[in-house]
């Protein structure tokens, strides 16, 4: 197994994984809105609440954010093991940019005003200190994550080779490939619903930095003890996992291209 196999299994399936990711995530608006009566319009990047009152914009807004928590936190606790390799890695992936994309909302709180969690800081004219905690605690979940993200990529490592190198082409390099293929793959839906240019800005930077927590992997991967017996068998070339992408993102295009009425 090379880091070049590493690098394209792990690539694809963090973009697979973060359309998915995404979609979830809008999803969890949708429900937000439908559970008070509203008729939301789904696109690929946002959701029209057509929230009547603040309270409504509120709950529909964090709606999102908690359903990619809650999930996240779900996949992360399942059993893979019989997973094949590289469904493996795309569910771990899932997961953690599941929960990277609360705490991320959290991060960007204080700053960004188009965010979901942001927005609710706005409407409900919080506090400075409230989102300066949840900045913390945004940064504190994305510190964890780092740890768990070097204990589920180690299992993908193999024990011949440098450590570091193959963590970097799982990780690292992935993540970049990952998000600049999740771009590419979305052009046209980041404007999708008539949204306007900040938000578009701050979604396109969101899918950017969605694995910004692989910045602490080297502070995990010290003294770390490569793994016993044989890596999980990456394949050259994952064309079922290229086929699933091609098709997701696809889908959404479709989809989501002139937004769907609930």
């Amino acid at each position: 197994m090379t880091t070049r196999s590493q690098l394209v299994n792990s690539a694809v399936a963090f973009a697979a994984a973060c359309l998915v990711m995404i979609t979830v995530h809008e999803l969890g608006h949708v429900i937000g809105a439908l559970a008070q009566g509203n008729a939301p319009v789904m696109y690929g990047f946002s959701v029209q609440d057509h929230s009547a009152t603040d309270r409504q914009q509120v709950v529909t807004a964090l709606a999102g954010p908690f359903l990619s928590l809650l999930s996240g936190l779900g996949i992360l606790a399942l059993p893979l093991s019989r997973l094949a390799p590289f469904w493996r890695l795309a569910v771990v992936w899932m997961g953690l940019l599941s929960v990277q994309e609360f705490s991320g909302y959290l991060i960007t709180g204080p700053f960004a005003h188009v965010g979901d969690i942001g927005s609710v800081l706005e409407i409900t004219h919080a506090p400075v200190v409230v989102g300066w905690v949840g900045f913390l605690v945004g940064w504190g979940i994305t510190y964890l994550l780092g740890r768990h993200a070097v204990r589920r990529l180690v299992g993908f490592t193999a024990p011949d080779q440098p450590m570091a190198a193959q963590l970097r082409a799982l990780g690292l390099f992935a993540w970049l490939l990952g998000a600049g293929l999740v771009i590419v793959l979305s052009l046209g839906q980041l404007t999708a619903g008539g949204v306007g240019g900040g938000v578009v800005v701050f979604e396109a930077l969101g899918v950017l930095s969605s694995g910004i927590f692989l910045i602490f992997v080297r502070v995990f991967m010290r003294g770390l003890e490569p793994p016993l017996g044989e890596p999980a068998p990456l394949l050259a070339t994952p064309w079922a996992g290229i086929v699933l992408l091609a098709l997701v993102a696809i889908a959404r295009q479709l989809v989501f291209a002139a937004g769907i009425t609930f």
